[in-house]
C-alpha cells in the first residue's frame, strides 16, 4: 500500500498496519522531520469513524517506558484519546491504538500538534483503511504536516471537533507551560 501523504513537511505521522482489522493494535508515531532543529511540545489524537467528528472508536495505550504520554477520556470513553503528559520538547512520540473487535470500515486518526504557543496544527487527519485480511506489521507509510516555511494553522479551522481538539491540546499545553 502506498503511503498517505499530506502537502506539508514539518511533522509526520506514521502507522504500522497499512490497514487494520477488528481487534488489531496499530502503532502510531508523531515525529519531526528534522530532529536536530525541530520539536513539538504537545499533541492530542483520537480515531473517528469516517467523517463523523463526534464519535471516536478504539482505545489508546502508551508504551511502558513512556513517561511523557498519557491516555485521555474523550466523549465519556476511557482511553479513547492520547496526549502528552509532561512538559518537554519532543522530536517523536509513539503510542498504540486498538480497534474494537467488531469495527469494520475506514477510520481517521485526527490530531492536533502544538509546536509552541504560537505555532500549532489543528484537525490533522490520517486515514486508516479497513481490510478483514489485514496482516500485522505492514507499514502504512507517512502522512506529513506543515512545511517549515509555511504559515502554521491557526484556530481558523475551529469548528466542531477541530475546535475541541485544539482547545483541549492547547489548554493542556498552557497548564504546564505557564507558572
Amino acid at each position: 500500500m502506498q503511503p498517505t501523504k499530506a502537502s506539508t513537511k514539518y511533522i509526520y505521522i506514521t502507522s504500522t498496519g497499512g490497514c487494520y482489522k477488528g481487534g488489531q493494535t496499530v502503532e502510531i508515531m508523531i515525529e519531526t522531520l528534522n530532529k536536530t532543529h525541530w520539536y513539538f511540545e504537545g499533541y492530542f489524537a483520537q480515531v473517528n469513524v469516517g467523517t463523523d467528528n463526534t464519535y471516536n472508536v478504539g482505545t489508546f495505550a502508551t508504551f511502558a517506558d513512556d513517561d511523557y504520554s498519557k491516555t485521555q477520556p474523550c466523549f465519556n470513553r476511557n482511553n479513547s484519546a492520547v496526549s502528552q503528559g509532561k512538559k518537554a520538547h519532543f522530536t517523536s512520540r509513539k503510542f498504540k491504538w486498538t480497534a474494537p473487535a467488531n469495527l469494520t470500515g475506514d477510520v481517521v486518526l485526527r490530531a492536533t500538534v502544538v509546536k509552541n504557543i504560537e505555532t500549532f496544527w489543528v484537525d490533522y487527519k490520517m486515514p486508516l483503511m479497513y481490510n478483514a485480511s489485514c496482516a500485522d506489521g505492514t507499514p502504512l507509510g507517512a502522512a506529513v504536516i506543515q512545511d517549515a516555511g509555511e504559515k502554521a494553522d491557526t484556530a481558523s479551522k475551529g469548528a466542531g471537533l477541530a475546535a475541541m481538539l485544539f482547545v483541549t491540546a492547547f489548554t493542556m499545553f498552557l497548564a504546564w507551560a505557564l507558572p
